[in-house]
């Protein structure tokens, strides 16, 4: 019996699709495709926020300068939207020197808008649901403007005050207590149909935009982030560390309790050697601070076209036509020979720097991270940087470690399959030296040595668990050894 053209071709059509679909079933089964492309990563987990508390915006070199720094998104709040007056300068009958720079005027919110964008940095405007005089409509009718001017979403106040009757009146909160602060998040309540209306309303609109609770705003769904505040450095409390990667809705948004004035290093490492995004103030952290340490590139210029020179007068006529006699030298290859031998003499000195640091691993000649604006914020900065590559850190669990009669804040971030993190903070105004082998070996750990990451004193090297030696206000931020591995 033969076989026709079509039966065949349609077998081998069948045959097929049913490769097609075994291999795409294959495809979608593997873990870890989280950042292969094929599940990209949601922006906000792990993302740096920079609220701006006060009037003026930030100019249009200081933008420049938050990108630099880190910054992710720029929250506004209403007092950062006031309208400015314009108060008038002082007659003057002296001309300005020429050396006097013109200070730059403060950004509108539709430039502020434009350059963000520009600058791929997220714009989230506040939105007052229980605002006088505003209806459901309105409401809706106001976001969506924000959002064709180009806002990421939005941080919701009021939502207190839109619980359904039949839900409790004061809800009982219930507290989660972070590595070094309690955090205090109410229960979850009917969700108000407004919130699930502007959910709504941020799908039809390119790029993944988002609702922020404000602080003791109730556990709804349709939430990305809720602001979880936690109490600086000084007064903060230990208690029971629990999870927050677990609070799945919402997420918590760390910030700092009130309006803070100053950022220490002690609150910045609270807020980012975490596995949750984070609020920098602009109360405590100055965008003119930022632009003065990372200070905007000047713009390319085309150089101007070089006049055309006059010819140069001929040279005189030589003495002696023929000259005398010049050996011929190859100087290349001396060249070539002292350029290898400088190599080598690098090398040399490289691998002997290499052994002296394994054999000698903690300089106490370095010094210390000054006290000066510029020197706190390139540490920021690379406390940033840490909380967003750490590949431990991202998915960690945080664990809490015992520091003894020392009054510091210590916990573990830890990861299956990767290297646990050891964070110690020291908001006292003495040094101390701590023991945390009791505490990791609760926590299953029999290592003894920590290598250092990040840490104020500017030391480096591997230290021992039982002697981890922090200033006053410092911080230290380590890695177990890499044999170990926490299951």
């Amino acid at each position: 019996m033969q076989i026709s053209f079509r039966t065949r071709l349609l077998s081998f059509a069948v045959t097929l699709l049913l490769f097609l679909a075994a291999a795409s079933a294959q495809t979608l089964a593997r873990p870890g495709w989280a950042g292969s492309g094929l599940v990209p990563e949601t922006w906000w987990r792990h993302a740096v926020f920079y609220r701006l508390n006060s009037a003026p915006l930030p100019t249009l070199v200081q933008l420049p300068s938050l990108q630099a720094f880190g910054i992710d998104a720029i929250i506004l709040t209403p007092e950062a939207m006031q309208p400015q007056s314009a108060t008038p300068a002082a007659p003057s009958t002296e001309p300005p020197p020429d050396a006097t720079p013109t200070p730059e005027p403060p950004l509108t919110l539709d430039d502020l808008l434009f350059e963000c964008s520009r600058l791929h940095i997220r714009i989230l405007v506040p939105l007052d649901l229980a605002a006088p005089n505003t209806t459901p409509a309105n409401t809706l009718a106001l976001a969506r403007s924000w959002l064709y001017r180009g806002a990421a979403g939005f941080v919701v106040s009021g939502i207190d005050t839109l619980t359904p009757p039949s839900a409790p009146t004061t809800p009982t909160p219930i507290q989660l207590h972070h590595h070094a602060a309690s955090i205090h998040l109410t229960p979850s309540v009917p969700e108000p149909q407004i919130l699930a209306d502007l959910r709504k309303l941020l799908t039809q609109f390119p790029g993944e935009r988002i609702l922020i609770g404000a602080t003791n705003a109730p556990l709804i769904p349709s939430l990305q982030l809720q602001i979880a505040t936690i109490a600086p450095g000084p007064t903060a409390d230990i208690g029971h560390l629990a999870d927050l990667s677990a609070q799945t809705s919402p997420h918590p948004l760390l910030s700092l309790s009130g309006q803070p004035t100053e950022l220490t290093p002690v609150d910045a490492t609270l807020l980012l050697a975490t596995n949750q995004p984070a609020i920098l103030d602009s109360s405590a952290l100055p965008a003119d601070q930022l632009a003065h340490v990372f200070a905007p590139q000047p713009k390319a210029t085309a150089p101007d076209a070089p006049a055309t020179p006059a010819p140069p007068p001929p040279p005189p006529p030589p003495e002696n036509v023929y000259g005398s006699f010049t050996p011929y030298v190859n100087k290349d290859a001396e060249v070539a020979a002292e350029r290898k031998r400088k190599a080598a003499a690098e090398q040399a000195q490289k691998e002997a720097a290499d052994i002296a640091a394994d054999i000698f691993p903690v300089q106490p000649m370095y010094q210390p991270i000054a006290a000066t604006p510029a020197a706190l914020i390139g540490f920021y900065h690379r406390l940033i940087q840490f909380h967003r590559a750490n590949a431990t850190l991202r998915d960690s669990t945080l664990h809490t470690l015992d520091t003894g009669s020392q009054p510091a804040l210590a916990w573990a971030a830890m990861h299956a399959g990767a290297t646990p993190l050891v964070v110690v903070c020291n908001p006292t105004d003495s040094p101390i030296k701590l023991d945390l082998t009791a505490g990791l070996h609760k926590i299953g750990s029999m290592q003894t040595n920590v290598q250092t990451l990040l840490h104020t004193a500017a030391a480096s090297g591997v230290v021992d668990i039982d002697r981890i030696a922090v200033p006053p206000h410092g911080v230290y931020i380590g890695e177990l050894a890499r044999a170990y591995t926490y299951r």
